[in-house]
């Protein structure tokens, strides 16, 4: 029994063999028995998580072409649980030796009966003849204690402990749903509801602060709240590019971080004790719970987020960084105030710069056309004067074939005459002697 014992605790596993419960998820949920009211204003509650986390050791493989399925594997898990359900049950890590997979229940009751049935089972997969051996324990979600903030609060230097921010009273809460603490949050449809895992597009509602304020103040006054996506440090601070922010973000779709400033220590304590180890409930309303007719639906009673925790250790809302904060958001909205007049600036002179070359482009096209308009009317001078040298040409050169004919004419008339009066000077001695005869 000794060994027994011994061998059982060797094999016994612990919280840090496991990555922590996902944050920022939003998921169904149909239990809310253990949820204690937040704040019914916003429909909104707190329930302790229940994750699990198990280990699967995997036996040697010798055949290296042989796999495990880890879709059996966890098949089996969900098998050797009953009754309980292993709701989003999924594979951490992976490796030769290990299977390592979390999942959530659906109360903390049935989590320790989970653990119970689970830690020291063994399970059979087809293929092989060994059994593996199945490991569970409880996963509880990182949040400090009041040592952690004690301790850092009093090693920390430069600190007064009578200003608010450079003492324990600012909770840090982050991966938050944005629509949740959005001003529509009481017109949440069932539709939406289902999408609300999963926010598609640019479409990301906006967080407010009064909402913010609303879900803390059950734990005591509320001095001052600060959300970066809507408090931008460089002045930007317009719907359209906090809703471009929040959907550029990493991590889930529409999810925002908050800082909660208390005015006393005492609620910041309440506050976080309260959510440490807890998921964020959001209780949909009666009509979305069942049809018209009264018979029940696959709709969820509430829909359940797990944020991340902690206390603030950069000092945001103290008032040096308030005030740094608003120097720097002041300088920011200077030089963006002389970046736009340098545009402007710039702007103007590229618009004279093109009103001028546009005149020069509209004097060079206008001188081109003039002398393109010249250079035609030169061609049509020259072929005008051609013309009318050829037609003086031709008038000169008809001139003188006429004068040619004329002075030929007449060289053949001084011939005829001259050739009739030889012809009369031979007749007229024959004419007297003809005379004499008679």
């Amino acid at each position: 029994m000794a060994n027994q014992r011994k061998d059982t605790e060797a094999t016994r596993i612990t919280m840090k063999e496991f990555q922590p419960p996902r944050a920022g998820v939003v998921t169904r949920c149909d239990d809310a028995t253990e949820a204690v009211p937040l704040c019914p204003e916003l429909r909104l509650c707190l329930k302790p998580a229940a994750c699990l986390g198990i280990a699967v050791d995997l036996p040697q493989l010798t055949d290296k072409c042989r796999s495990i399925s880890n879709w059996e594997v966890m098949e089996q898990l969900r098998s050797m649980a009953k009754p309980h359900q292993l709701s989003h049950l999924r594979v951490q890590t992976s490796s030769l030796s290990v299977i390592r997979l979390d999942c959530e229940l659906p109360n903390r009751r049935a989590l320790a009966g989970a653990v119970k049935q689970l830690d020291g089972g063994r399970i059979k997969l087809a293929g092989f003849s060994d059994f593996l051996r199945v490991r569970a324990v409880q996963l509880k979600p990182p949040c400090p204690t009041k040592y952690n903030w004690e301790a850092f609060f009093r090693d920390a230097e430069g600190l007064d402990a009578m200003e608010p921010g450079e003492r324990p009273d600012t909770v840090r809460i982050g991966q938050l749903p944005c629509s949740w603490f959005s001003d529509d949050v009481s017109g949440l449809s069932a539709g939406q509801s289902q999408q609300s895992a999963e926010p598609s597009g640019a479409s990301v509602d906006l967080p407010t602060e009064s909402a913010v304020r609303s879900a803390f103040e059950s734990f005591g006054a509320v001095r001052r709240i600060d959300i970066p996506l809507l408090n931008s440090e460089s002045g930007s601070t317009s719907v359209a590019s906090a809703a471009s922010t929040a959907a550029a973000a990493p991590g889930p779709l529409g999810r925002f971080e908050a800082f909660v400033q208390f005015v006393d220590c005492a609620g910041f304590e309440r506050c976080m004790t309260a959510l440490r180890g807890a998921k964020l409930l959001l209780l949909l309303m009666p009509a979305q719970l069942g049809s018209s007719d009264g018979s029940s639906s696959s709709a969820p009673a509430a829909l359940s987020v797990l944020p991340t925790l902690d206390f603030d250790r950069t000092g945001r809302l103290s008032l040096r960084s308030i005030r740094r904060r608003e120097a720097a958001r002041r300088r920011a909205e200077a030089a963006a105030e002389l970046e736009r007049r340098r545009r402007d600036r710039e702007r103007r002179r590229l618009e004279r710069a093109a009103e001028r070359a546009a005149e020069r482009q509209r004097r060079a096209e206008e001188a081109a056309l003039a002398a393109r308009i010249a250079a035609e009317e030169r061609r049509i001078v020259a072929a005008q004067r051609k013309l009318e040298s050829i037609r003086l040409l031709s008038e000169l050169f008809r001139r003188l074939r006429d004068e040619r004919r004329r002075k030929e004419l007449e060289k053949r008339e001084a011939r005829l005459r001259r050739s009739l009066l030889k012809r009369r000077r031979q007749e007229m001695p024959l004419a007297g002697a003809a005379v004499e005869d008679t």
